[in-house]
């Protein structure tokens, strides 16, 4: 019998007993509280006009897309019999976010923000992330029949998808509380949820300057209403909301939606070598080029049976064209119909 080699098989360790040193050099985030520049938490929001709140961003090594928006909302009771209303997805409470240098260079200037994420956000989110988002988010699955609130649509009857489509607005009743008392929710806003901006950028980065980051809140109407019904979204009258006074645990003030305890849990690096690193990489010769994506937000009123739209772009507005994307809205954009976009007569 000749003498030759034989192979025997690799012995392999389970990962419950395999105690071996790993050298792992993967960012590690921790995060740093980013209150509004006038020290206050609270914005009230105007019935039919807008509340500002501006942001400095630190220069720190950081990572939007890991960051969140947390706030708590309150919307006030709008009277005896009357039930309230609100929508669910995108996130219908912001109507503009901008993300400026002190010197007026602007890395992502969103208006339209609440009809923007409406329909952009949809489309490039992910279904793992879908699945795995809650209430709070403002984008989540209904879990529910096609045909009950949430997953019924606010004015064109049933869903599409039973028990996997999103919810599109919740009432008073839904969450298990009776007419004419307030709404009390919370809001956690992944950055990463602002799709195709530079706030969606999943890289540490870092600006030699401090960053000013400026939302703009409400109108109150275009994310909450009220009517005599807290089962159909369109039925028992719909109308916008008015001003009224709040009750605890918000602050007591008179308004159309109470945000408060608003804050940005910004993700910093919290491994020092890889912060180096990236200012490293930004303070050099040649600096840190990175491509960003910038969307802009064209808005034209349509009247009559027929129209023309007509968008120019140019060098200006970017290197490459990756996509248009158009829709059209309701022209009542309050109450039920704020968001309106189903497109069939």
């Amino acid at each position: 019998m000749s003498e030759e080699a034989v192979a025997h098989p690799a012995h392999v360790i389970p990962e419950q007993l395999n105690y071996k040193f790993k050298n792992y050099a993967g960012p590690k985030y921790k995060f740093s509280r980013i209150v509004p520049l006038s020290g206050s938490q609270t914005v009230n929001i105007p019935v039919a006009s807008t509340a500002e709140t501006l942001l400095e961003i630190p220069t720190n090594v950081l990572n939007f897309a890991e960051s969140y928006l947390y706030a708590d909302i309150a919307i006030p009771a709008q009277g005896a019999g009357n039930h309230l209303w609100y929508h669910a997805d995108g996130m219908p409470l912001i109507s503009e976010i901008d993300l400026y240098t002190r010197s007026g260079i602007y890395l992502c200037q969103l208006p339209n923000f609440q009809n923007y994420m409406k329909i952009v956000r949809k489309l490039y989110t992910k279904k793992e992330e879908f699945d795995s988002n809650d209430s709070t988010s403002f984008l989540y699955n209904s879990v529910v029949p096609n045909i009950q609130v949430p997953a019924i649509t606010p004015n064109n009857g049933q869903g599409y998808l039973s028990h996997i489509e999103n919810a599109y607005v919740v009432s008073d009743s839904y969450l298990g509380q009776l007419a004419n008392t307030q709404i009390n929710i919370s809001m956690n806003l992944p950055l990463c949820a602002i799709k195709k901006t530079i706030l969606a950028l999943n890289k540490d980065i870092v600006f030699p300057d401090i960053i000013v980051m400026r939302m703009l809140w409400g109108p109150a109407n275009k994310f909450a209403y009220f009517s005599t019904s807290g089962v159909d979204p369109s039925a028992g009258n719909p109308t916008a909301i008015v001003a009224t006074a709040t009750v605890a645990p918000a602050p007591v003030v008179t308004c159309g939606t109470c945000v408060y305890n608003l804050t940005l849990f910004l993700a910093t690096e919290k491994n020092e070598d890889l912060a180096q690193t990236v200012r490293a990489l930004v303070n050099s010769p040649a600096g840190l080029n990175l491509l960003i994506d910038f969307p802009y937000s064209y808005r034209q009123n349509i009247i009559g049976q027929s129209n023309s739209i007509s968008l120019r772009f140019n060098r200006g507005h970017g290197k490459n064209l990756m996509s248009v994307i158009s829709s059209p809205f309701s022209t009542v954009e309050s109450i039920n119909s704020a968001y309106d976009c189903f497109n069939v007569a």
